[in-house]
């Protein structure tokens, strides 16, 4: 089990601060989706481990949150030997019952009008964005590559199983959003952040009402924020817990322990640092090799040379990897160091989800020129296959 790990320090003011970020709930909010600085947050709502919205309940049974609760305009609460190292913040006309718990701070009095206004109003603006990939049911192990943007993911129904793997693939300026239309049940299922993204960086958005958004399983690794304004959240005896739950009903039984990481996309400006990465692999095992030599060599944008070197590394089926990232806008050339008796081959991969630039060297294969990066881009699967040649 875990405990919820603060992603800031805390305030020490006795009200939380109310965000005055503005939301417009539809796609006029969004007119550039590939811009992470257009893409709104949860603004004053994305300042809890757990928010109850929509005048339902917070039923806190056994758990323990290092964080801060919010109770919208009259939410109830339920509490049961559960304890939050953070505050709770309620509104005037919550009904606040702190019989069976205990916290670090008091309980303040104050509007929650904001916070349950940006949990709405986000909750429809992310439901609107035009989706970058469509599935029809998440039901079995899956990996969803990033476009080192923002990636808008709809799905219809969620129904993960024991030992099933979401694999959310991607760069550090990558955001997920996820909206799912249906059933969202996780159980014992896992989400595997690989790459570079973070928990913060994901958010499952269900907008319309609808069956119980139900995590559990002591095998569970859920790792994003659930924003379910008009639905009912359980989370069970979940065993690993990293985000945030903002929903109609929130019920956190059974001994769960949270990290809190509430939903925050970056701001990408310009000139921001663009990256490269990809793998190099046995051509017939198609198994990673590590301790293999890549360099990158070029000129950005200003005239510069840059000359950077890197060595394959990885683990658990990630073997093989390599990644550059800090590059400004330029043109770029990686090659693979070459061993006797070895024969390589390579290939031009994707440059933010599309086909990427570059071509590769045609007498031995052994890198690939003229790679185009402007800023902020994301260029993957850059790749190496090496086999071994006997004379």
């Amino acid at each position: 089990m875990f405990g919820w790990t603060r992603r800031t320090a805390r305030k020490t003011t006795s009200a939380k601060p109310q965000s005055s970020l503005s939301f417009r709930p539809t796609l006029d909010g969004f007119e550039d989706r590939l811009a992470p600085a257009t893409l709104n947050g949860l603004g004053a709502a994305g300042q809890y481990a757990v928010l109850g919205v929509n005048r339902g309940t917070v039923d806190l049974t056994r758990a323990k949150l290092d964080g801060d609760v919010g109770l919208g305009a009259r939410e109830q609460t339920s509490f049961t030997a559960s304890s939050i190292t953070g505050k709770l913040y309620a509104d005037p006309t919550a009904r606040v019952d702190r019989t069976g718990l205990t916290s670090a701070g008091a309980t303040v009095r104050q509007s929650m009008a904001q916070a349950t206004a940006d949990a709405l109003a986000a909750s429809q603006l992310y439901a609107g964005l035009a989706p970058t990939q469509n599935f029809g049911n998440i039901n079995k192990d899956m990996s969803i590559t990033g476009t080192g943007d923002v990636n808008v993911i709809k799905v219809n129904n969620i129904n993960m199983g024991r030992g099933d793997i979401l694999t959310l693939d991607g760069g550090a300026n990558d955001v997920f959003v996820i909206n799912v239309s249906g059933k969202f049940v996780w159980q014992s299922g896992a989400i595997q952040l690989a790459h570079g993204v973070t928990a913060d960086h994901v958010i499952f958005n269900v907008p319309s009402a609808g069956n119980n958004v139900q995590i559990s399983g002591q095998n569970s690794v859920f790792k994003g924020t659930i924003l379910a304004p008009s639905r009912t959240v359980d989370d069970a005896r979940t065993g690993d817990f990293t985000g945030a739950i903002i929903a109609r009903n929130v019920n956190v039984t059974g001994g769960d322990q949270l990290h809190e990481m509430p939903f925050a996309p970056p701001t990408v400006q310009q000139g921001s640092p663009a990256q490269i990465s990809g793998y190099v692999k046995d051509v017939n095992t198609l198994v990673g090799i590590n301790g293999i030599t890549i360099t990158l060599t070029g000129t950005d944008a200003q005239g510069n040379a840059v000359t950077k070197v890197t060595t394959t590394s990885g683990g658990d089926g990630d073997e093989g990897f390599y990644f550059f990232t800090d590059l400004q806008p330029g043109t770029y050339k990686i090659t693979q160091s070459v061993s006797l008796n070895m024969a390589i081959n390579s290939a031009v991969g994707n440059l933010n989800g599309n086909n990427g630039t570059g071509s590769v060297d045609s007498e031995d294969h052994t890198s690939i020129s003229g790679i185009s990066l402007a800023a902020g881009d994301n260029a993957t699967n850059y790749n190496f296959s090496d086999s071994v040649v006997f004379n």
